[in-house]
């Protein structure tokens, strides 16, 4: 044999090379056209997932080397195994000006595998929009219903909007868990009875997905752990941010226990309010009064903030921000690579690098697609934890995966425990407390919700329905009031767009429910807006209001009597107090005899009320116009943001009874998502409160006050004015309900 090839001519060989070079070329052919993905060698085969990565342009050249870090790590625990997955990531802007455009090609095009990203919340709802739309176009094509996983977009009406898609995936707990975190933390510092806190944070339209939930949840939960609420200061500007900074010393005379939140919506806003900090504290003699801790969002964390801050030691800065779990040993051996320390969102960043790599694994073995892989690793978690962060717990993940086993998987952010129902939510962030000190953020604490070896544990985070009931016992007061001869309502939408559909649908379906009762036309005022039906925005829907996706069409534009913009302040005392005129022909004409209910669905800031176009209805002259409103007894149903504050500034107004959706230091929430139109319909205490009384017109106003404050999710259903209105237990709704 050894001289076989010897004796065989040299043509001969040529041939037999010829022919294996063609057999080749064919296998080769035949192996790019059943996956282009996909390469072989003797031993291995290697399949490439294309995953679009969504970053701030000046986090790529960073996350980038993270990313190439993590996926090193990957390779080198899949050495020697028959199969090897890769992804190949493609960096894109998410500030770009074209990322409208990016959003759809990513979507729409089937050779992206995954998504990684965007980090924001209002980008990320964009990108989850846009491949909703993208998968109700081609129903049960896998190929476009590609995982999309997010490290830190943490807004918790995005993560609700999404929560039951399959495809969206979110790395970090809701902002909810942040906020709680930080107020948890100053409660465990400090006596929480002597702790006054004040919110500094920019005035925003709350169904903006990048707005501060700390906005929306601060006072509810600071009220929850019994601290103290010193003021809420918001700020549309940088001019009106100097204003409120140079008032910030008259917070701080006793700093150990006084406490600033501020939420910049931007890093100039942080520079901002340093530099005026700054001027301040040189500029006057603050020896007998020191600047409270200032405790920022993690949008204070920055190279840009580190580098450019004033270091002024008379200032002090801390937070809390996302962090890598400390008994993984990540953030140090960051540290030892890099010579850097991590940043907010970075852990979850490499953490989606490794979850996508595992489930692409998954997938090679079971042939199932992506998406589903990903659940089916979630769901399969068991067994020892295995700290999948280094190479042998990714060897040990792999090896697992290929055999089918369980296994608990650890990444660098610690378990990946997700919400039981829909498995896309994480339920168990990690925080890092810090304090900013001679140009660096230095870690004081790490928090979480369950809990670890090196965590403070706070509260089990709040399920975020109310359960403390107001305590009625001593307040049964009995008022003799006359025979009731009429009824009167006046429903008031006091916010306009359609962005606030919600509010004028509310009002537009208790005018139809108070006609059904028996009201007549000529008792109910409706003041709203009227431009949602024939909105440019409506367009799945054109012609019709609703609070239900598939209910009743409420509008008729007969029944609006005035548009908010038409009306001033004024006039709603002149509606109430039945002044007619050519411009208001029609009032209600209300005597000490006759019941009138209010209802006021809008926005609503601390002190006063949205009225349309920036203009505002304050609490003091909404006390003046009902002091001088004709009544035998009047109910005041107010939804809308802090709105338990009118019902506080108006205790004392006889016969007057205030049922709010909120305490005066928190916001109330929508209900009611419609992915078909694109906004909310209804509001959870509106929904509630209509809910009740269509079930049961008798209802108590002890029951129904009850049973909303049991059932009304994100916010405290308060009640006012009791002492000088009656009792409770024995007034019902009938009062107002013909």
């Amino acid at each position: 044999m050894s001289n076989g090839r010897r004796l065989m001519g040299i043509d001969s060989w040529k041939a037999v090379a010829k022919c294996w070079f063609l057999m080749l070329a064919v296998m080769t052919v035949i192996g790019c056209a059943r996956d282009n993905d996909e390469t072989e060698t003797n031993t291995t085969r290697t399949v490439t997932y294309k995953v679009a990565v969504f970053l701030e342009n000046d986090d790529v050249i960073r996350w980038e080397k993270t990313a190439d870090w993590a996926q090193q790590k990957l390779d080198e625990a899949q050495k020697g195994m028959r199969m090897h997955v890769r992804l190949e990531l493609e960096y894109i802007d998410q500030d770009a000006p074209d990322f409208d455009e990016n959003i759809d090609r990513v979507a729409n095009d089937t050779t992206y595998k995954a998504i990684i990203g965007p980090c924001s919340s209002l980008k990320a709802e964009q990108m989850a929009i846009a491949l909703g739309n993208v998968i109700e176009s081609h129903p049960g094509v896998e190929a476009y219903r590609k995982p999309m996983v997010s490290p830190s977009a943490t807004n918790v009406e995005y993560q609700r909007k999404f929560s039951e898609k399959d495809y969206v995936w979110n790395l970090s707990e809701c902002d909810i868990s942040q906020i709680e975190k930080v107020i948890a933390s100053i409660s465990h510092q400090y006596m929480s009875a002597f702790v006054d806190l004040t919110l500094l944070a920019p005035y925003e339209d709350n169904d903006v997905a990048s707005g501060s939930s700390y906005c929306d949840w601060f006072g509810f939960i600071a009220e929850e752990y019994g601290l103290g609420i010193k003021d809420i200061l918001f700020y549309k500007d940088t001019t009106e941010l100097r204003s409120l900074a140079r008032k910030l010393p008259a917070y701080g005379n006793v700093p150990m226990f006084s406490k600033v939140v501020f939420v910049p919506q931007s890093i100039d806003d942080v520079l901002v309010l340093d530099d005026e900090l700054d001027k301040t504290t040189r500029e006057q003699d603050y020896d007998n009064c020191d600047y409270p801790l200032i405790i920022c969002s993690s949008m204070f964390l920055t190279p840009k903030v580190a580098k450019t801050i004033s270091c002024n030691p008379r200032l002090s800065y801390g937070g809390i921000d996302l962090y890598a779990a400390p008994e993984s040993g990540f953030s140090q051996a960051y540290y030892q690579h890099f010579g850097d320390h991590l940043v907010n969102g970075e852990s979850q960043f490499y953490d989606a690098v490794c979850m996508l790599t595992f489930a692409a694994a998954l997938k090679q073995y079971t042939g199932r697609s992506l998406g589903k892989s990903m659940h089916e690793m979630i769901d399969g978690q068991g067994g020892s934890p295995v700290w999948a962060c280094y190479v042998d717990g990714m060897r040990e993940v792999f090896t697992q995966l290929y055999k089918g086993g369980k296994v608990s998987i650890q990444g660098c952010t610690g378990e990946w425990k997700f919400d039981a129902k829909y498995r896309t939510n994480r339920l168990n962030s990690i925080y890092r407390q810090w304090r900013f000190y001679h140009g660096e953020f230095v870690t004081v604490n790490y928090i979480t919700s369950t809990g670890s070896a090196h965590s403070t544990s706070s509260h089990e985070v709040w399920d975020w329905t109310a359960n403390k009931l107001q305590d009625f016992e001593n307040i049964d007061t009995v008022i003799n009031y006359k025979p009731l001869e009429q009824r009167w309502a006046l429903l008031v939408a006091g916010s306009k767009g359609w962005g606030n559909y919600r509010f004028q649908a509310d009002v537009l379906y208790m005018y139809g429910f108070l006609l059904k009762r028996g009201y007549d036309k000529d008792h109910i005022v409706v003041v709203a807006e009227d431009d949602l039906a024939y909105n440019e925005s409506n367009k799945n829907d054109k012609g019709a209001v609703r609070i239900l996706e598939t209910g009743d069409n409420l509008y008729d534009p007969s029944f609006i009597d005035y548009k908010l913009s038409r009306l001033t302040p004024d006039d709603i005392g002149d509606i109430l107090q039945g002044k007619s005129s050519a411009r208001l022909p029609k009032v209600i004409h209300s005597t000490d005899a006759d019941n009138v209910f209010v209802m006021w669905s809008s926005h609503g800031a601390p002190r006063q009320l949205d009225f349309g176009d920036d203009r505002m209805m304050t609490y003091g002259k909404m006390k003046d116009i009902l002091a001088k409103t004709p009544h035998r007894k009047m109910l005041v149903a107010v939804e809308a943001c802090y709105g338990g504050g009118l019902g506080k500034e108006c205790e004392g107004l006889a016969g007057t009874l205030f049922l709010t959706a909120a305490s005066p230091y928190e916001e109330c929430h929508a209900a009611r998502w419609s992915n078909r139109i694109g906004v909310y319909l209804t509001n959870s205490f509106s929904e509630g409160f209509q809910e009740r009384i269509a079930d049961n017109p008798s209802i108590s106003l002890q029951e129904l006050y009850y049973s909303l404050a049991r059932t009304v999710s994100g916010s405290h259903v308060k009640l006012y004015n009791l002492k000088n209105y009656g009792s409770i237990y024995n007034e019902t709704m009938e009062d107002y309900l013909e």
